[in-house]
């Protein structure tokens, strides 16, 4: 005797109202909420070819990706309170930031989003406002946490980007 799925299905149903139970199904967690205020249309400008890539990204990523600056503007703003930091020049930076995403991002996930590379590296170039290697001012600091700031904001799922 063959049994059609619908009518298991319809089984299924009958029993749940009868009991008059319900089926729970647990959400996955999106883990840490990221706080994202909205920077100023300059700052904003800034991130203006992120914004172009951010439609055609997975959530999960640019959750990812919203933590992952978010944290960094956790540790540069630590680092800038100490006597001696850690990151003291746009040369230690750029390994800094080059060595956080290359650990925080799977090998087959690089290159997923073409030009989001180029997009990022821009952000902190028109933050900091020029590419030259020199070492670090306070107003160069500002700039850092500024345009993590930016990302964070660009990357949250739930703001215009």
């Amino acid at each position: 005797m063959k049994i059609e799925a619908r009518h298991i299905v319809a089984a299924v149903l009958l029993v749940f109202a009868w009991k008059g139970a319900s089926i729970e199904v647990p959400w996955p967690e999106v883990g840490k909420v990221v706080s994202a205020v909205e920077p100023s249309p300059d700052q904003k400008a800034w991130a203006s070819d992120v914004r172009a890539i951010v439609p055609k990204m997975l959530p999960t990523d640019r959750e990812y990706l919203a933590n992952l600056y978010d944290a960094m503007r956790e540790i540069i703003g630590r680092d800038t309170n100490r006597e001696t930091p850690i990151v003291g020049s746009t040369e230690a930076f750029a390994r800094y930031h080059g060595g956080t995403l290359e650990a925080a991002i799977e090998l087959e996930k690089v290159g997923r989003y073409p030009g989001l590379d180029v997009a990022i590296d821009k952000v902190f170039f028109s933050a900091l406002k020029t590419d030259d290697p020199r070492a670090l001012t306070p107003a160069d600091r500002q700039a850092i946490l500024d345009a993590c700031s930016v990302l964070v904001y660009t990357f949250k799922v739930g703001t215009d980007g």
